[in-house]
């Protein structure tokens, strides 16, 4: 019987002690700390070691961990920071572009000629490839020492139209876009209702670039409207115009980087007459020269490389000729 008391004086004595302890607990001000570990990761420490503070405790945050404020910041901050590099690898992208269509501009004005002519070409003869000569077969022409007796230069024939106006204007996006007066533009295929300029056409004064665009001319109620012609859409244009302030004409555009043959005056001393030949390949940088003579009291009839000349007359600054056949 007292052994019966003696075990449940004790089991009310730990039960005491339990109650009180949890009180104390409850109490008591537990701290909790955030703090990055050597990977990078959030671990939480307590006033009782790692983990957070017990259930029912009074928590306070240590000045290691982050406020939500602070967190929402970060996440702006790394927001803004892929827009920032999105920024930069377009502005990147753009910068290229525009050097691009720059350096092709400056390319293609280079790499332009034209020359408009008042034979009749077949259409059939157009938009092909071939070394176009000059002066015409048969004709008498006078020219001083130093000019070309015959010349031939690669391109093609082309239809072409000459604005008898010129135009210079303003567009979105800082573009200056112009027309100059009678300057031929010309065709790059029979289909097209498009004609291409030899020249720049297009400034952008934000970006310092420069560029060529081509011109699209309707006729509407036979009114005239020529316009830049920039991916498939027309800008810069000009309205109202008559058919006198065109004219269509045929051109042969030519490229002087490609192929060039030239016949040229050097002058006559006494019976010798004497020439330069010259002739460069295509994309060649040097040109071959030699010098050709001739002796009149033997012939008037010259030839060299199949071409032919008729000389009329002859002085030691001025010739007088016709041309028989072209270089082969």
């Amino acid at each position: 019987m007292k052994r019966l008391l003696l075990l449940l004086i004790i089991s009310l004595s730990v039960s005491s002690f339990l109650v009180a302890n949890n009180a104390n607990t409850a109490e008591a001000v537990c701290t909790e700390v955030t703090v990055k570990d050597e990977n990078g990761n959030d671990r939480i420490f307590s006033t009782f070691g790692e983990g957070r503070c017990p259930p029912g405790s009074k928590t306070s945050f240590g000045s290691s961990s982050k406020s939500d404020l602070d967190r929402s910041l970060d996440k702006l901050n790394e927001i803004n920071a892929i827009y920032d590099a999105a920024f930069k690898a377009m502005r990147a992208f753009t910068e290229s572009w525009n050097n691009l269509i720059d350096a092709k501009a400056r390319k293609q004005v280079a790499s332009t000629e034209i020359k408009t002519i008042s034979y009749e070409v077949p259409n059939i003869d157009k938009y092909v490839l071939r070394m176009n000569f000059e002066p015409t077969i048969g004709e008498e022409f006078s020219l001083d020492s130093g000019d070309n007796v015959i010349s031939g230069s690669t391109g093609y024939f082309s239809d072409c139209v000459i604005p008898h106006f010129s135009f210079e204007g303003k567009r979105m996006g800082g573009h200056l876009m112009s027309i100059k007066k009678d300057v031929p533009a010309c065709k790059k295929a029979s289909k097209n209702e498009i004609y291409t300029p030899p020249y720049l056409n297009s400034y952008t004064k934000n970006t310092d670039t420069v560029a060529v665009y081509d011109y699209k001319i309707k006729i509407k109620r036979n009114k005239y409207q020529i316009c830049h012609h920039m991916m498939g859409f027309c800008q810069g244009s000009v309205k109202n115009l008559s058919e006198d302030d065109f004219s269509f004409v045929t051109g042969f555009v030519s490229n002087p980087f490609l192929s060039q043959k030239q016949l040229i005056y050097i002058g006559r001393y006494a019976n010798l007459i004497s020439f330069m030949y010259r002739y460069r390949e295509d994309y060649q940088l040097n040109s071959k020269v030699d010098k050709v003579d001739f002796d009149l009291i033997k012939s008037n009839i010259l030839e060299h490389e199949g071409a032919k000349i008729e000389v009329i007359n002859a002085t030691e600054s001025e010739l007088t000729f016709k041309v028989l056949s072209y270089f082969e």
